[in-house]
């Protein structure tokens, strides 16, 4: 999914009162720096799972892993696995 996508699935969870407006800010912020750096990112630390929680990148071997630190933090994180291909709506729409 793209970072506008993202964003406005974001917002649709907003608009339907599941998520906080500042919790959908802070994962849109967090994406935007996980962009930022998502080539870097994916050479360094390959098959791994990578997120950003309140401005740090974040490294781990697994999703529970991860949001045991994030837990400890107190924020909400982006994560994506370094070995993931970025898909779209229309992507997912055209697999079923």
């Amino acid at each position: 999914m793209t970072a506008e996508e993202f964003a406005g699935w974001l917002n649709s969870l907003v608009e339907q009162r599941r998520l906080e407006r500042g919790a959908a800010n802070e994962l849109v912020e967090a994406r935007r720096v996980f962009d930022q750096q998502r080539e870097q990112l994916f050479v360094t630390s390959p098959s791994r799972v990578i997120g950003v929680a309140a401005g740090e990148v974040l490294h781990a071997d697994s999703v529970p892993e991860l949001l045991a630190t994030t837990r400890e933090m107190g924020s909400l994180v982006y994560f994506e696995r370094a070995d993931e291909e970025l898909i779209s709506f229309d992507d997912l729409e055209r697999l079923r």
